[in-house]
């Protein structure tokens, strides 16, 4: 189990909802998260803008909003070639988040794809974890390699050359929902430069790890789970291919059709 303590009254946190389209189901969760939140967090839309197809418009104000294309991403970071052309998913959503922070100063941000829900208020989420938790990641599904060997995605994992890597030093997670501290951000950035290469669902918790920053589960079971979280704010199988049954999974599963209160969902919509 993790031991964890609280995020520093003094520290700031904001809030972005990061989506490839504008659709009316993504808005709608925009603003109830805006609404919620917007006394206490500074909230934004970071927009997958490859296909230069924002419109503005489609936005009620204010609305703090960053795009971000895939083309701008590859003059900076050294993505991953997972598909041709080489797009923000799979595995390179990281990139935006990098390029976001760089432009806006945090101590904490937390990414949320425009597919999660809370059947709960989000603010009671995230000042649970402002009351909670100082570590510089929290996800979910946080898992060693040697708990599910068979995860398709650990090969693309790639050290430099002057590194070894043990499989024993090998986490992945389920990024949907992340939060991530500044430090952690900058150290992310460097290992790209360094030469980190593989899907970011394994480079993060893995670098991290091992540059001896603090992780930790926001819910799920597991050691990195702390005990009061322990199937908290989700639930899911770690150990299965898209991670049913639960409330927080992955292609192929869909989630549970049951709707529990404080509970995040993922994937709701295609």
């Amino acid at each position: 189990m993790v031991h964890i303590k609280p995020v520093s009254n003094k520290a700031s946190t904001c809030i972005v909802l990061q989506t490839h389209k504008l659709s009316s189901e993504s808005l709608a969760e925009f603003y109830r998260i805006f609404q919620e939140c917007n006394e206490v967090f500074d909230v934004y839309i970071l927009y997958d803008n490859s296909r230069n197809d924002f419109d503005s418009s489609c936005l009620e104000k204010p609305i703090n909003y960053y795009l971000v294309d895939i083309e701008f991403l590859a003059k900076r970071y050294s993505l991953n070639h997972f598909s041709d052309p080489v797009s923000m998913t799979p595995g390179n959503v990281c990139f935006a988040w990098f390029e976001f922070s760089s432009k806006h100063h945090y101590d904490f941000y937390w990414f949320i794809e425009y597919d999660v829900r809370f059947t709960g208020n989000w603010k009671s989420l995230f000042q649970y974890f402002e009351g909670q938790s100082e570590s510089d990641l929290l996800g979910t599904a946080l898992t060693s390699y040697d708990e599910r060997k068979n995860w398709k995605w650990w090969k693309t994992l790639r050290a430099p050359w002057f590194s070894f890597l043990r499989n024993s030093e090998k986490i992945r997670g389920f990024f949907p929902v992340i939060r991530l501290s500044s430090g952690a951000l900058n150290a992310l950035k460097n290992a790209n430069q360094r030469g980190w290469k593989g899907h970011h669902e394994v480079v993060i918790p893995t670098v991290l790890h091992r540059l001896h920053f603090s992780i930790e589960d926001i819910g799920g079971v597991g050691r990195f789970v702390s005990e009061e979280n322990i199937n908290r704010f989700y639930f899911n199988n770690r150990f299965a291919r898209g991670l049913a049954p639960g409330t927080f999974v992955c292609k192929p599963s869909e989630p549970i059709d049951e709707r529990i209160d404080n509970k995040l969902y993922h994937k709701v919509i295609g």
